[in-house]
């Protein structure tokens, strides 16, 4: 039987960072994602990812919107779809 893909929820920072092409977060998520994780985000992360964009203005908010398309996003609400 094969394991379950391996689940990794991303830091805002780390999200950030990975936007600015810092090659830290680059090479770290280019490994989660060769070794199969599945890369995750909660709505907060998505919140504070698309304010700090905009806030800080080096990455353009097209730029975050299509990081968090490609992210699975947790809700963090009680109910359950």
């Amino acid at each position: 039987m094969e394991a379950p893909a391996r689940k990794m929820v991303l830091d805002t920072d780390v999200l950030v960072d990975f936007l600015r092409g810092s090659k830290s977060e680059v090479d770290f998520i280019k490994r989660l994602k060769a070794e199969g994780a599945e890369l995750l985000a909660t709505s907060i992360n998505i919140f504070e990812l698309a304010w700090r964009t905009y806030k800080i203005g080096r990455v353009k908010i097209e730029t975050s919107s299509n990081l968090a398309r490609a992210l699975e996003v947790l809700s963090l609400s009680e109910r359950r779809p």
